[in-house]
């Protein structure tokens, strides 16, 4: 091989593996709008989910920062997901299982897996 492939070879190896990490690091960064949560929560027919209490965040996670003086009976955000999430009847009656009361739901978001964390009060 010639040293100019050589060079190029390495080059282009090197652009795919910071590329790459890049791109990772990126992803956790990667936001995912109220708009869109309603519409996976609405539509989902299998839901996978994990609930957490806003009380069980460390005070300096951004999540609970974000959320903590949401009030879920006065915020749009949370009052329209409340509306998706009783419109889902399946992801509705695995809430109530639970014990949780969607009245309470603050937020959701939705993991790299494409599983929804929903945050209550």
């Amino acid at each position: 091989m010639n040293p100019f492939a050589k060079i190029a070879s390495a080059t282009l190896m090197s652009a795919i593996a910071f590329g790459s990490y890049s791109y990772a690091s990126d992803a956790k960064t990667m936001l995912i709008t109220p708009q869109q949560i309603d519409a996976i929560v609405k539509n989902d027919k299998a839901p996978r989910f994990d609930v957490a209490t806003l009380d069980s965040l460390d005070r300096h996670d951004p999540v609970y920062t974000r959320y903590n003086d949401r009030d879920p009976a006065k915020s749009e955000e949370s009052l329209e997901l409340q509306a998706s999430i009783k419109a889902n009847t399946v992801l509705l009656n695995d809430l109530r299982a639970q014990q949780v009361e969607v009245d309470n739901i603050v937020a959701a978001a939705q993991a790299a897996d494409g599983s929804l964390t929903i945050y209550v009060r």
